[in-house]
């Protein structure tokens, strides 16, 4: 027990606690419209619907589970060719690197394993902005 003691209230595991409702959390998790089908039938539904450029970002997004203006942020890194210091063994994202873009209070994603397919698909992705693609998806339901 004091192990678990030490582990919640310890500084260096940087644990958060939220605040929010029990019932309400747990009706978020079992609500059959958020579950992941309904994600992936809305994925698919969206990538049909979208210019190519933009659903790369989409699915990128959905393959890395990085946040949205994370994912578009290292799409761009890896369009700039910063590949020596971001792409370790064509298998590791490295966004430690860039603490200023992933390393936040909250979900650091300090690494991304990817594949060959997963790198193409960023790479064909368009230099789009988090708004551009909020507003057309937007614009498109």
């Amino acid at each position: 027990m004091d192990l678990w003691k030490d582990i919640v209230e310890g500084w260096w595991y940087q644990l958060k606690w939220s605040n929010d409702d029990a019932i309400q959390v747990f009706q978020n998790i079992t609500n059959a419209d958020s579950d992941f089908s309904s994600m992936m039938k809305w994925l698919k539904d969206a990538l049909t619907k979208l210019p190519q450029s933009y659903g790369n970002i989409l699915l990128f997004n959905a393959l890395t589970a990085l946040r949205p203006e994370e994912a578009i942020q290292s799409i761009k890194i890896l369009h700039n060719n910063e590949l020596d210091n971001y792409l370790k063994d064509n298998t590791i994202l490295e966004h430690y690197k860039y603490p200023s873009i992933f390393i936040r209070q909250t979900k650091k994603p300090y690494i991304s394993v990817v594949n060959q397919t997963i790198l193409v698909i960023a790479r064909q992705a368009g230099d789009h902005s988090y708004t551009a693609l909020r507003l057309l998806i937007k614009r498109l339901q």
